[in-house]
């Protein structure tokens, strides 16, 4: 188990470190954009939350084969002393948020994301803008997403082949993105077809509705080195979206860093 505190000094900008929130207890990787510690602007954050393959009490696990893909993985690929490239992954991902990549050995629940995200929020050296918070989850943390969004502290909630949720909880000032595989054997791309309607029924009647989106890949991939769950990895093309990063940034009061 690692020491109470921080597990790593606090990453320097450009790069993703490993660290413990005391308040909460949780391990998170860390990034910073370059020009964060330069810059007196507050920041949008971008909280990640993963499936439930990564689950447990070892963050590394954040980092492995299956998980590829995902915002933190992407990241340590870019980041890391054997650069391997930025590949596909979007620049502005890079630039112009604080991501945060949390682990849970028991599943997501909202009071204790709302906990985290408030901690987040509160350290000064985050310089965290908290009218532009967002959060997106594949998978049991796509479920996790719907249920941060239900918090109603993010001004943006993007959830991935999304394992259940109660899509009617979000709030309508709240934007939404949804992704998904129609080709998904994992978690079938109904959970994400329902939420879909349920958002656009409830929002229908209201003209100043936040944005709502939903991508539903015809053919979605199947996990790095899990050839078996054939279209569950609709993330892989999901945070290769570069629009995606553009629309967060539209989200909340908006001042965007770097295009």
């Amino acid at each position: 188990q690692p020491e109470p505190g921080l597990m790593a000094p606090p990453a320097p900008a450009g790069a993703q470190t490993l660290q413990r929130d005391v308040s909460t207890g949780t391990n998170y990787y860390l990034y910073l954009p370059p020009g964060h510690g330069s810059a007196a602007a507050l920041w949008p954050l971008l909280l990640c939350l993963h499936g439930a393959g990564e689950t447990g009490r070892d963050p590394r696990q954040l980092l492995e084969e299956g998980a590829t893909g995902l915002p933190v993985n992407r990241i340590a690929a870019v980041t890391s002393a054997s650069g391997a490239g930025l590949g596909d992954t979007p620049i502005s991902l890079l630039r112009n948020f604080v991501v945060v990549s949390p682990q849970t050995d028991h599943g997501w629940k909202a009071r204790e994301l709302a906990a985290l995200t408030q901690s987040l929020t509160e350290q000064a050296h985050l310089k965290i803008d908290p009218q532009r918070r967002y959060v997106t989850g594949v998978s049991m943390g796509g479920a996790g997403t719907i249920s941060a969004a239900a918090t109603g502290l993010f001004a943006a909630a993007v959830p991935v082949c999304a394992a259940g949720g109660d899509a009617g909880s979000i709030d309508d000032s709240i934007a939404v993105w949804l992704f998904h595989g129609a080709n998904d054997v994992i978690v079938g791309s109904e959970y994400s077809d329902d939420a879909h309607l349920t958002l656009q029924k409830k929002r229908k009647s209201n003209p100043r509705a936040a944005d709502l989106k939903y991508t539903r890949y015809e053919r979605a991939p199947a996990p790095v080195g899990w050839p078996s769950y054939d279209g569950h990895a609709s993330w892989i093309p999901a945070y290769a979206t570069a629009e995606l990063y553009s629309w967060l940034l539209q989200q909340g009061s908006v001042t965007v860093c770097v295009s």
